[in-house]
Formats: C-alpha cells, sequence, structure tokens
C-alpha cells in the first residue's frame, strides 16, 4: 500500500512540475511575443506615464532636507583627535582578535594532545 501510495505521490509532484514549467514557458513566450510587438508600449506599462517634472516643495524644505541628510555633525572637531580615536579603536580589535585566535589554537592543541593520548 505505502509503495503504490510513493509512486502516485512521485507521479503526481512530477506532473506537477511539468505543468510549472510549461505554463511558465508559455508567459515567457507571450511576454517575449508582447515585447517585440510593441517594446515602447511595454515599457511605458511597465514603468508607468510622464511624471509632470515639477517639484511640489518649497525651496525652503528642499534646502532644509539637504542640509539634514547630507550635514556633518562633526564637522568642527579637529582631525587629530578623530585619527587618534580611531587608532586606538583599531588597536583594541587587533587584540581581541589576537586573544580570540590564541583561544582557538589551545583548544586545537589540547585536542591534539587528546587524541595523541587515545591513540597511543
Amino acid at each position: 500500500m505505502t509503495e503504490l501510495r510513493n509512486i502516485g505521490q512521485g507521479k503526481l509532484t512530477t506532473t506537477r512540475r511539468a505543468e510549472w514549467h510549461r505554463k511558465r514557458s508559455k508567459e515567457r513566450a507571450r511576454r517575449r511575443a508582447e515585447f517585440i510587438a510593441n517594446p515602447f508600449g511595454l515599457t511605458r506599462r511597465l514603468l508607468g506615464q510622464k511624471c509632470s517634472g515639477r517639484l511640489n516643495y518649497t525651496p525652503d524644505e528642499v534646502n532644509k532636507y539637504l542640509s539634514t541628510s547630507y550635514s556633518d555633525i562633526a564637522r568642527d572637531q579637529d582631525l587629530e583627535e578623530a585619527e587618534e580615536a580611531e587608532e586606538a579603536e583599531g588597536e583594541d580589535v587587533e587584540v581581541k582578535k589576537l586573544e580570540e585566535e590564541d583561544v582557538e589554537v589551545k583548544k586545537l592543541e589540547e585536542e591534539d594532545v587528546e587524541l595523541k593520548k587515545r591513540e597511543g
């Protein structure tokens, strides 16, 4: 019984996949033919209608948005202070990475010693 059910399910999944692929290839062929027949119409439909090209914002609103989006808060800060902070930060990261690597190496060495004890 279970073998018959498994065979039936296998055939069903194969049939579904075949139908899906056939449907997909037909849809792609239809879209391809539509594009070849009228490429500009298809593009216009995909992208939408032309926009007016006019902004509905006042210059003050635009300037305020640009200044908040692209202004640099730390503009008045000296570069020396920023460079020192970056260097110190980078050193901490390097030390932490080295410590993590040391721990991993020690673990691997301990595992090797244990394996050699078991084998020898």
